[in-house]
């Protein structure tokens, strides 16, 4: 019962993996292994996120020094992240975290140029009351006269 759940977890992970980039399933892998690190081992993760290239990946991986590999009774492979590793994600999460600053930047860029162009506008049509006083204000001191 355990394995088929386990298994069904793993195809429907393979599936959504799948549609992504194959940057964006890296750096869901990365991400995914820092969470659970130090307490955990990962398994199965990368053979579902690369389904085709998954021995190619995880050899790469050892060979850089990203991951060490080890063999467990229950789970079979799994595999955690190196220091290297450690180095390697939290360079992962600052670049996320540098594209969702830029994205914010370029909205409030735009917001500062609305506040340039309101401002400018309500300041034009200051000057323009001032130098051109409009009929308006020659009924002013009518008022003046009546007010108590």
């Amino acid at each position: 019962m355990e394995d088929e759940s386990l298994k069904s977890v793993i195809k429907k992970h393979t599936e959504e993996m799948l549609k992504k980039s194959p940057i964006e399933r890296f750096r869901k892998i990365m991400m995914t292994m820092f969470k659970e690190y130090p307490a955990h081992v990962v398994f199965g993760f990368i053979e579902s996120s690369y389904p085709f290239e998954s021995e190619k990946v995880i050899e790469i991986l050892v060979k850089d020094k990203i991951i060490e590999l080890s063999r467990d009774s229950k789970l079979g492979r799994v595999y955690r992240l190196t220091e290297k590793g450690i180095n390697f994600a939290v360079a992962i999460i600052n670049l996320e975290y540098n594209k969702n600053v830029l994205k914010y930047s370029k909205i409030m860029k735009k917001l500062t140029i609305w506040v340039i162009v309101l401002s400018v506008f309500t300041l034009s049509i200051g000057l323009i009351q001032l130098f051109i006083k409009p009929p308006i204000f020659n009924i002013l001191p009518y008022f003046n006269q009546i007010s108590p």
